[in-house]
C-alpha cells in the first residue's frame, strides 16, 4: 500500500511534475498521501515531464509511477511489462460534461448520463474500448486447455463398481444359502437335499413369471397340536 511504499527506501516513486496527480498528493487531507507529495517535491529527480517518460522509468525497475487509473488500466491491457498495484484507486474522481449555467440541455444531458450508467452501457463501452478493441486483453493469461478423460483416468471408478457388484452378488448368495439352511422348503416327500433346495430357490428368484411361492404344508400332528392348544385357551 501507499504507507509501505513510503517506508520502503529502495523503490522510488514519482509522477508528472506539477500535474493533477502531483497536486492531488500535495493537497490531500490524508497524512500518508500528503507526505508522499512532499517527498516527491523534495526530490525532483523522481518527477517526470510526461506519462510516457514515467512508463519508461517503470520498465527500468525500482520505480513506481502515479497516474490516472483509467490511463494505467488502458496501458496494462496492452503492455504486459506494466501492471496496476491494487484494485482500488487512491482517489475517486469522475469526468463530467460542462454546460452553460441554467442551460436548457442540462436536464436532458443529466438524464442521459444517468441512463447510460444504470443500464450498464457505460460499463459495456469501457470493456469494449479498454479490454477488447485496439489490442486490449493482450496480457490476459489464457485458460488451460480442456483435458479429455480417457479410460486410464476413469478406469479406477469402473474397477470399484465391478468389485462392489461382485461383492453384492456374493453376499446375496451367501444370505440365500443361510436362509435355506435355516428353513425347509418344498414338499414333505420326497425330502429335498440341501443343494436341491438351493437350485429351487435360484430358479424361483430368476423366474419372473411366477409371483406366488409354494410353501411347505404343515404335518397333521403339528396341525392337531396347534388345534389342541387353541381349544385349551
Amino acid at each position: 500500500n501507499a504507507q509501505e511504499l513510503l517506508d520502503n527506501g529502495k523503490i522510488q516513486f514519482g509522477c508528472v511534475a506539477d500535474g493533477s496527480t502531483h497536486k492531488f498528493f500535495l493537497n490531500s487531507s490524508n497524512p500518508t498521501y500528503n507526505e508522499m507529495g512532499k517527498v516527491m517535491t523534495a526530490n525532483p529527480s523522481v518527477m517526470v515531464s510526461s506519462n510516457e517518460e514515467g512508463e519508461k522509468r517503470v520498465k527500468q525497475g525500482d520505480y513506481a509511477f502515479f497516474m490516472e487509473s483509467p490511463s494505467i488500466q488502458y496501458k496494462a491491457e496492452r503492455d504486459c511489462d506494466m501492471t496496476q498495484i491494487g484494485d482500488k484507486s487512491l482517489d475517486s474522481k469522475s469526468y463530467a460534461i460542462a454546460v452553460k449555467k441554467n442551460s436548457t440541455y442540462l436536464r436532458d444531458i443529466s438524464k442521459g448520463v444517468l441512463y447510460l450508467q444504470e443500464s450498464g452501457i457505460l460499463a459495456s463501452l469501457y470493456d469494449k474500448w479498454w479490454k477488447e478493441k485496439r489490442g486490449g486483453g493482450a496480457c490476459l493469461t489464457p485458460p488451460p486447455p480442456n483435458l479429455e478423460l480417457g479410460i486410464a483416468n476413469v478406469g479406477g471408478v469402473f474397477i470399484v463398481l465391478i468389485k462392489g457388484f461382485v461383492v453384492t452378488i456374493l453376499l446375496a448368495f451367501l444370505e440365500l444359502l443361510y436362509k435355506i439352511y435355516r428353513k425347509e422348503y418344498g414338499l414333505p416327500a420326497p425330502q429335498l437335499t440341501f443343494w436341491q433346495k438351493v437350485k429351487k430357490e435360484l430358479k424361483f428368484a430368476f423366474d419372473f413369471k411366477v409371483k406366488v411361492k409354494e410353501c411347505k404344508k404343515a404335518s397333521s400332528s403339528t396341525a392337531a397340536s396347534e388345534k389342541g392348544s387353541i381349544s385349551i385357551k
